[in-house]
């Protein structure tokens, strides 16, 4: 995990999930006084953050209806220049210069700096351990079109323990965490839809400032979804992570009580189709049944692939769904079940062995590279990311401001169930929920843990 921190009502003090240590980024003070103050103030910072050899860049283009925001970024370790304990400026300290500055320049008070501790001593990794850990790192103000959000409640992924355990598409030091439920704490100039104290839920996975398993994170407006009154914030957290996916054909949703085959369901029903074959644990087929889905199977059965292609015929079915991603689990079985013209859709990352406590977990990104001589002839095979629905311009703008929340304020799809994962921090609860993922104990529900500890 990762601790981000600002100073009085500039930086807060956050955590965000990691396996490694990061370098503070750049973080601003927002200016907006008059001409002369502004140059006032600008030359003071200038010569406190030089003393303590931090020397700044300048900005000068952000707007703000008739005023003009001048950024002053007090660069990499500039929360060192706002604690320096004997630094003195005009006699009341750089800390207290800094909150002089927001005074002045008539900046929003985000917070009481009494209610946001300063600093947190790092939590690293231990060697040959995967182990979640804590680290120093800042958080912006919002910027144009930007809201900062103080997350609540989070759900854990599969994607999230692929990171930990196996380092998948990692950078490290590698934040983590895509959806939560959050409140807002501030917005930047231009953001109309939203107020500080809007309860929300996001969908943001972009960067390290984005994630959601950090006390505060600095997220674009547009994966921002307003939290409807028929949904409760532990709720709301199983959503973004999951949904962002001839009526009469048939589709086969294959792990089809996960996350996504859940959503996977109802959202087809919605639209339309009939025909949906889903495979799951027993225990799930009554909930399927009642969110739509048709004839139900389970995935335990040993002739589970007669039976499939006694009900699609000789032709097999048109459309499948793999919810889960195994080679083992799901694509041997489905290799067997596909005929020509058959699309299959896999979430990736293919899981070639799974996690343990013992042993490393083994990815695949590319699902033509999977059982090549299993598949029949014109099997069409495709990965399905996520994460990349905000290339197409329209779910760019209305997936997370209209169409989520929309679909959950209608009873269009339900959340997932919720299963609270309990800790005494914010570690111990995101350690807590890997090591489930990694036991494959989550069946059916997703594991939902509160984010921030800290009170505004």
């Amino acid at each position: 995990m990762v601790r981000t921190s600002y100073a009085p009502s500039t930086f807060y003090e956050t955590s965000t999930v990691c396996s490694f240590e990061k370098e503070p980024e750049v973080t601003s003070v927002s200016a907006a006084a008059a001409p002369k103050e502004r140059r006032s103030m600008r030359q003071r910072v200038k010569r406190a953050l030089r003393d303590v050899g931090h020397p700044p860049t300048y900005r000068y283009d952000l707007e703000h209806g008739v005023e003009t925001r001048r950024t002053v970024p007090v660069g990499p370790m500039g929360y060192n220049v706002l604690n320096q304990p004997n630094h003195d400026i005009d006699g009341i300290g750089a800390e207290g210069f800094a909150a002089k500055i927001i005074q002045q320049s008539g900046s929003v008070k985000l917070t009481d700096m009494a209610a946001i501790p300063k600093r947190t001593r790092p939590l690293r990794r231990p060697p040959n351990a995967r182990q979640l850990i804590l680290v120093d790192h800042e958080t912006r103000l919002p910027d144009e079109g930007e809201v900062l959000i103080q997350n609540q409640w989070t759900a854990s992924s599969p994607l999230d323990l692929h990171r930990a355990d196996g380092g998948l598409l990692c950078t490290y030091p590698e934040a983590v965490g895509g959806g939560a439920a959050d409140t807002v704490v501030a917005v930047g100039p231009g953001v109309e839809r939203l107020r500080a104290g809007d309860q929300i839920f996001t969908f943001a996975f972009r960067d390290f400032g984005e994630r959601a398993h950090q006390d505060f994170a600095t997220v674009p407006e547009y994966l921002v979804s307003k939290l409807p009154a028929n949904v409760t914030p532990q709720e709301a957290a199983t959503v973004p992570t999951s949904l962002i996916t001839e009526k009469d054909d048939a589709v086969l949703a294959w792990g089809a009580a996960s996350s996504v085959g859940v959503y996977a369901v109802q959202v087809l029903r919605h639209w339309g189709y009939r025909n949906i074959l889903a495979v799951a644990s027993e225990k799930h087929h009554a909930h399927l049944k009642e969110i739509g889905a048709g004839a139900i199977f389970s995935y335990r059965d040993n002739d589970i692939v007669n039976k499939l292609v006694g009900v699609v015929g000789s032709e097999g079915v048109p459309f499948v769904l793999d919810c889960i991603g195994s080679v083992e689990g799901t694509l041997r079985p489905l290799a067997k079940i596909a005929r020509k013209g058959t699309k299959v859709a896999v979430m990736l990352p293919v899981i070639v062995r799974d996690s343990t406590e013992d042993v490393d977990p083994e990815y695949e990104m590319d699902v033509s590279r999977v059982l090549t001589d299993e598949w029949a002839e014109g099997v069409e095979l495709r990965g399905v990311r996520t994460h990349f629905y905000l290339a197409n311009r329209f779910f760019n703008e209305k997936m997370q401001r209209e169409i989520v929340p929309t679909l959950l304020e209608q009873g269009v799809i339900k959340p997932n169930k919720q299963r609270i994962v309990e800790g005494a921090t914010m570690l111990e609860r995101a350690q807590k929920a890997i090591e489930l993922l990694r036991r494959k104990y989550p069946s059916g529900e997703r594991l939902v843990w509160k984010v921030s500890d800290l009170k505004l």
